[in-house]
């Protein structure tokens, strides 16, 4: 959730002003590919989509915008394997076709109102266009079909006390169509976070397939089914299957990048293993956050491959980057 991340970025970001922070070069092995990096701008006022070539360094302009309504404010993003963009806002999902771009009209548009989502603290979708949510408030994934639109309700519902849900912060699909869960669990000092695995048809009030006992304030899948998470300090990946207490398969550290300031939850990985996360140096966001992109070869003390910083970029009050790749 936007707010609970804000908090305890100032709490970082506060301890990183008083150290000092310098921008080290950037001398990672280069990414083998070149995706689209796509960057929601919060809550800033307008909101806007901005899309940047994977492989951008510097502070370049974005290859496209998405210009969203007045009072249209972006919790969520993602993207299916087609580059289809979609977005949880304060009053709907929004899917933009691959390409969008100015003041493009959602292909489709499902009403919050009416579906009886709360709040879509996340949002992700699969190949065919079956969209998953994360409602925040009400502890439950809701599930809408490739033609649901307007006050469509959703097929399926995970909820219930067997499914561990407390507060689903992110979520994500493995190539496999298992649906991943960053679930935080504030109420449990011990165990304030962790990732519930479901398979592809789960529904109702049924317990995860696994548990991957993990704290981290974000988390991403690639096809595979490794998993990404940012454990507030680096990143970590784990193997697929992985579940309980297991050993990250491979581990970056934080050297990098609490150089560039305090990762909010935005990770993301892209066909080729490379991966995306975001850093924010103040809150609320007066400045445009960073991007740091991380070769599939990474590991260690490795920097990043390259790092940008978008040139356009409308601050606002918690105006916190997320992202996602195509």
């Amino acid at each position: 959730m936007k707010y609970a991340r804000s908090v305890f970025c100032t709490a970082v970001l506060l301890l990183l002003t008083a150290c000092g922070t310098s921008n080290p070069p950037t001398t990672g092995t280069p990414i083998k590919s070149v995706p689209i990096v796509y960057v929601d701008s919060g809550f800033a006022s307008p909101a806007q989509v901005l899309a940047f070539p994977g492989n951008s360094t510097g502070n370049p302009s974005p290859s496209s915008t998405i210009s969203l309504p007045t009072l249209t404010i972006p919790v969520s993003i993602a993207t299916d394997p087609a580059g289809n963009v979609y977005l949880g806002t304060y009053t709907d999902i929004r899917e933009y076709t691959a390409g969008s771009s100015g003041a493009a009209t959602p292909a489709r548009s499902i009403l919050l109102a009416s579906s009886g989502i709360t709040y879509p603290n996340a949002v992700t979708a699969d190949a065919t266009g079956n969209i998953y949510v994360a409602d925040f408030p009400t502890s439950s994934i809701e599930n809408f079909s490739a033609a649901a639109s307007g006050s469509a309700a959703p097929s399926r519902i995970l909820s219930g006390t067997l499914t561990g849900l407390t507060f689903p912060s992110q979520i994500a699909l493995d190539g496999a169509g298992n649906l991943y869960v960053l679930n935080l669990n504030v109420q449990n000092p011990s165990s304030p976070s962790s990732i519930l695995v479901f398979g592809p048809k789960a529904n109702g009030n049924v317990a995860p397939d696994r548990v991957l006992n993990e704290i981290a304030s974000g988390m991403t899948v690639d096809s595979s089914g490794d998993v990404y998470i940012l454990p507030f300090g680096g990143v970590e990946v784990f193997a697929p299957g992985a579940s309980g207490n297991a050993t990250p398969i491979r581990t970056i550290s934080d050297k990098f990048i609490a150089s560039y300031g305090v990762p909010t939850d935005g990770i993301a990985v892209d066909s080729n293993g490379n991966i995306y996360i975001v850093t924010e140096t103040t809150l609320p966001s007066s400045s445009p956050p960073t991007i740091l992109c991380f070769s599939v070869t990474a590991s260690g003390d490795a920097p990043p491959a390259n790092v940008f910083t978008p040139a356009a970029w409308t601050p606002g009050l918690l105006s916190l980057a997320t992202l996602a790749v195509h």
